[in-house]
C-alpha cells in the first residue's frame, strides 16, 4: 500500500477522533442535536478512510454511503454491526440518548479496525 494511502487514511482517522471529542462534549452539555450531526461526520471521516485504504472514493455522502455498501460491508470486509453505526448516523432522527453512546462506541470500533488495515 502506498504511503501517501496510509498517511490520508490516518489523516481521516485523526479528524474523526476529533469530531468525536467535539460530539461527545456536546452530548454531556445537552446539546443532542449538534452532537448527533459530530457523531455522524466523526463516522463518515472513519468511513472515508476505511474507503481509501481500498482505493475507494466519492465526493458526496450519499456516493459514500452507497459505495461503503456496496464495495465494503456487502463483500464481508467489515462487520455488519459497524455498517449498521454509519446507516444509523444517516438518521439521527431515529436515535436516541442510548443509541448515541452505541454510536460513539461503534465510531471508537471503526477506527480499531482501520487501524487493523493500516498495519497489514
Amino acid at each position: 500500500m502506498k504511503q501517501e494511502i496510509i498517511d490520508y487514511a490516518k489523516f481521516q482517522l485523526e479528524k474523526s477522533k476529533n469530531t468525536l471529542k467535539d460530539a461527545e462534549l456536546l452530548y454531556e452539555n445537552d446539546r443532542l442535536t449538534s452532537a448527533v450531526n459530530r457523531i455522524y461526520y466523526a463516522i463518515f471521516y472513519s468511513v472515508t478512510a476505511i474507503m481509501s485504504l481500498y482505493g475507494l472514493s466519492t465526493s458526496k455522502h450519499s456516493g459514500m454511503l452507497s459505495n461503503f455498501n456496496k464495495e465494503i460491508a456487502n463483500r464481508g470486509l467489515i462487520n455488519r454491526e459497524l455498517k449498521d453505526f454509519y446507516y444509523d448516523g444517516q438518521n439521527p432522527v431515529s436515535l436516541d440518548m442510548g443509541r448515541f453512546r452505541c454510536l460513539i462506541n461503534g465510531r471508537k470500533e471503526i477506527t480499531k479496525y482501520i487501524s487493523l488495515i493500516i498495519k497489514m
